[in-house]
């Protein structure tokens, strides 16, 4: 009976197989994941921690399965109501370990009008001793995170994408709509966390 491409779900059987497959050359588990691809089996990530590739994670984005160390972690920041431009909007989020900034996405409930949101995600390196200090843009200037007008939105890639455990990130917004300026905003900055030891 071949497996079943439930969303979010992953068959037990599945799972074992993987687990089975894992002691393999690394040929083996390139046609492993190539099987997987024919088969459309695309659960969004599974953790394969306890096998033989201990805490690694066998993932599949946009149709292409990997196999990468670590696991992803989200941080999410909410604006609720009318947005405004100002530092430091929502509270701030702290990386439990050390990772890599995949991708940030943004939206609002009530789209800016004839012009962009533009926004900014800014890290901080907590020291020992003083604790936080400046906070630095994790974006070059033409690539920060927008809500557009019109349209569904992207993602932006940070430019400055090293983060070490224990870093803060706060959210500001450089520019707002125009008529209205943008409601209910919601970003969520991807990271792939490196250290996988408790």
């Amino acid at each position: 009976m071949p497996y079943q491409n439930t969303p979010g779900v992953v068959s037990p059987g599945l799972t074992q197989k993987l687990a089975q497959a894992m002691p393999g050359s690394p040929s083996e588990l390139a046609e492993l994941i190539s099987i997987l691809n024919n088969a459309n089996l695309v659960p969004s990530v599974l953790n394969l921690q306890g096998g033989v590739v201990s805490g690694s994670v066998l993932q599949c984005i946009g149709g292409q399965w990997s196999v990468t160390s670590g696991f992803p972690y989200a941080m999410l920041w909410n604006v609720s109501g009318t947005v405004s431009v100002a530092t430091d909007v929502a509270p701030w989020q702290i990386i439990p370990k050390s990772a890599t900034g995949i991708r940030v996405w943004a939206w609002c409930k009530t789209q800016p009008g004839t012009q962009e949101m533009l926004l900014d995600v800014m890290r901080s390196p907590l020291n020992a001793v003083t604790g936080y200090g400046s906070f630095v843009s994790i974006f070059s200037a033409g690539n920060k995170p927008g809500v557009a007008s019109i349209g569904a939105n992207g993602y932006s890639i940070p430019n400055l994408a090293a983060f070490n455990a224990g870093d803060a990130f706060r959210l500001d917004v450089t520019q707002v709509g125009i008529s209205p300026a943008g409601a209910d905003l919601t970003v969520c900055m991807l990271c792939n966390i490196i250290d996988i030891n408790p």
